[in-house]
């Protein structure tokens, strides 16, 4: 007679539970509390240990994959991330000579993906006092600053 699964109710979803599952199925397995020659119904399929011992090391290179990417790919996005300020100096420093070389307005640019500057606007006759006053002010400040 056939037992049914213990836990029936909790699924074992858990990918770490289902490894640490596998890797008890195969310490029973080593332990040889199966003879050689005996075999264990799964799923209508019988198996001998060898092909027990197969099967559950399918089922955790399936999950050590996945692990191992998951290692890798959080490698991966940390040397990109630590070089990432030097690939943006690269590229900015790639535009500030596309500019210098077909200029701020350049149809060139456009070949690069690059967007023309556009000229500032004029400042009203009430910006331009504000920043000319602003101006004098940093200037005495910083002059009182220097003791002069």
């Amino acid at each position: 007679m056939a037992s049914m699964p213990r836990n029936k109710k909790k699924q074992h979803t858990n990918p770490a539970t289902v490894v640490a599952r596998v890797d008890e199925f195969l310490k029973g397995l080593e332990r040889n509390k199966l003879g050689p020659k005996e075999t264990v119904n799964v799923l209508g399929t019988s198996y001998t240990p060898d092909g027990l011992k197969t099967q559950l090391l399918v089922i955790r290179d399936r999950y050590s994959k996945v692990d191992d990417v998951n290692i890798l790919a959080g490698n991966l996005r940390k040397e990109r991330d630590d070089a990432e300020p030097a690939a943006i100096l690269f590229l900015d420093t790639f535009e500030i000579g596309l500019r210098g070389r077909f200029g701020d307005a350049g149809v060139e640019l456009d070949a690069f993906g690059v967007q023309p500057r556009k000229r500032p606007r004029d400042l009203t006759l009430e910006e331009q006092f504000e920043r000319t006053k602003k101006q004098r002010e940093t200037r005495a400040r910083r002059k009182r600053a220097r003791g002069g």
